[in-house]
């Protein structure tokens, strides 16, 4: 999709910059005497001696300084991002000139007129615009929910965030949900006292969480002659949480508190330090809370973050290190002890983004299959996330962000005690759904250990399985060793794109995730795929072999626009992003014929 748009970006500028010689200087060139052209130009090439020698001396170590320069900014961020951001200056800077800006727009909208025609079509003659005047009796709503949900695929192989069996008939945990959900659909967690039994689930799902990620259980102690400080918000003691909304939540409410805890500190400018591979939630909440966050590049072998470079890194303002168990685009795990041996040297926080891996790592450990300790078993971990309604299979809507202990969890906080009544939540939110507190407790309670730790078992044979077909596909690569959720595949093979396989594997019914930076893609295991991974075997095999047969064959769909977003600018690429959720947002109904 994104092709046309980087072509006529560059078009624009293109154009611009050829129309920048304005037919009045180039008539005034023209018409100028010959004489005087001559004069000056013999008036330039008369320099005193000493002139050039000192325009010499101060050229050369100007233009080496630049180089230097240059050089300096490739070896830290590579090539193709140093050709991205010159080729947003370059577009940035001939929009000024006539007709750049109004091109690059026209390139803009063509590419929206195309997302907007793939999420829309020519639109739904039954769209709802306003509210009807008289209210649709339930029959005929659920009617028209299932005709919307009957387009939808139901195969199991379009991934859409759900990690649990969800085809054919309802199972006894999805009725057991579903009864969960009517029957505390009207109840609201802000009022604890009016519905106590909700107040109830709240604490115990939050305990039970605490508990998996050994929050609970007595912890290491300290390596002998370890003397690095422990203040009062980063000691030893029970394990709390609060129960949010879903991983971002968790990680927002977590970034709070760490720049609430630097406001203490006297550091008016808080950093966080992470890996570019962190979840782009830190991103919004270092945003949102104007936290400085500094991101380092992955070890290209493991796509983990190394706990030196964090150390370089780190200044008087680092307040955290954030680091992921595991990495929501690839699958791995960042080194959570060395970074916490760091973080307790250099007396600052540790958050562990366990949110993709809640549940799948915890009972994996437990099996045996993962040896390095990532969670509150490490001293130095001061905050995690984990997500239930992933592979905790809840329904949508709840996480847990795990705090050290209740000083640090207290500083998420925000206590309103001027106003007309006092006022506090736990999280971001105010009134918050009994019902989907109800399904999550039910579902922790229904699954248990044993209905988690088989499970992973199950889980753990698939990714081992489609590990392993990628490892026997020739052109094809894992692109790092992970352990679990996520497969990352990559291509060393000149003639195998490894955008153009994920297109492929999209026509055949796979909607194959893509990332850039290194290029791949991935796929996230989930339950469903215990009865569909043969297929999905076969659909990699045949769609290598095809573009083999087929060496023109082009990135189509979400592949083509990972293709070239690999070039495009961070300027075009942020208007691309935010009309993606204009075209998402938007109602559109039928035309009239």
């Amino acid at each position: 999709m994104l092709r046309s748009l980087a072509a006529g970006c560059l078009f624009a500028c293109a154009s611009a910059l050829r129309k920048g010689r304005t037919p009045e200087s180039a008539a005034q060139e023209t018409d100028a005497p010959a004489s005087s052209m001559h004069t000056s130009r013999l008036r330039s090439m008369v320099l005193a001696d000493d002139q050039w020698m000192w325009l010499a001396v101060v050229q050369a170590p100007i233009t080496l300084y630049v180089l230097f320069l240059l050089l300096r900014r490739i070896c830290r961020d590579g090539l193709r991002q140093v050709v991205k951001d010159a080729l947003g200056a370059l577009i940035a800077s001939a929009a000024a000139l006539p007709g750049v800006q109004g091109a690059v727009d026209a390139a803009l909208n063509k590419e929206v007129a195309k997302m907007e025609a793939k999420m829309h079509g020519a639109g739904d003659p039954k769209a709802v615009i306003v509210l009807p005047a008289k209210g649709i009796p339930a029959k005929e709503l659920l009617a028209l929910a299932d005709e919307r949900s009957a387009v939808e695929d139901k195969s199991g192989k379009t991934w859409g965030g759900v990690y649990h069996e969800t085809r054919g008939e309802p199972g006894e945990l999805a009725k057991l949900q579903a009864d969960m959900w009517s029957r505390f659909n009207s109840t609201n967690a802000l009022y604890p006292t009016t519905f106590s039994s909700v107040r109830k689930f709240e604490a115990e799902i939050i305990s039970m969480c605490v508990g998996l990620v050994h929050g609970h259980a007595p912890r290491a102690e300290r390596p002998a002659g370890d003397s690095s400080p422990m203040k009062e918000w980063n000691c030893e003691g029970e394990a709390v949480g609060l129960l949010s909304s879903g991983g971002t939540e968790s990680i927002l409410i977590a970034m709070y508190a760490y720049r609430q805890l630097a406001h203490d500190r006297g550091i008016q400018s808080p950093e966080i330090i992470a890996c570019y591979t962190a979840h782009p939630a830190l991103d919004k909440a270092c945003h949102y809370f104007n936290l400085k966050l500094t991101k380092l590049k992955a070890q290209q072998s493991t796509q983990q973050l190394r706990a030196a470079d964090v150390a370089a890194a780190m200044t008087p303002q680092t307040i955290a290190i954030y680091a992921s168990s595991p990495t929501f685009s690839h699958g791995v795990c960042d080194p959570i002890p060395e970074l916490a041996v760091l973080a307790r040297q250099r007396d600052v926080g540790l958050h562990v983004d366990n949110c993709l891996g809640g549940f799948w790592l915890t009972f994996l450990q437990r099996e045996g299959k993962f040896q390095e300790p990532f969670d509150f078993q490490v001293p130095g971990v001061t905050t995690m996330s984990v997500d239930v309604h992933k592979y905790g299979f809840a329904s949508k809507g709840v996480s847990v962000v795990a705090f050290r202990n209740a000083a640090l969890r207290s500083l998420s906080w925000f206590p309103i005690t001027d106003g007309p009544t006092l006022y506090v939540t736990p999280t971001l939110q105010g009134a918050r759904s009994g019902a989907i507190m109800a399904q999550a407790w039910a579902t922790l309670q229904h699954m248990g250990e044993d209905g988690y730790a088989s499970a992973v078992r199950k889980l753990d044979a698939i990714f081992t399985e489609a590990s392993d077909a990628v490892k026997a596909t020739q052109g094809l690569r894992l692109l790092v060793e992970s352990k679990l959720c996520i497969i990352a595949i990559a291509s060393d093979d000149p003639a195998i794109n490894i955008y153009v396989v994920a297109s492929e594997m999209g026509k055949r019914g796979w909607n194959m995730n893509t990332s850039q930076g290194p290029a791949c893609m991935a796929i996230c295991i989930g339950e469903q795929h215990h009865g569909l991974i043969q297929g999905w075997k076969q659909d990699l095999k045949d769609s290598v072999e095809f573009i083999r047969a087929n060496p023109s064959t082009k990135a189509e769909g979400d592949a083509g626009t990972y293709s070239t977003a690999e070039m495009l600018p961070a300027n075009i690429l942020d208007k691309v992003v935010r009309s993606y959720l204009d075209v998402k947002l938007t109602v559109k109904p039928a035309m009239a014929a």
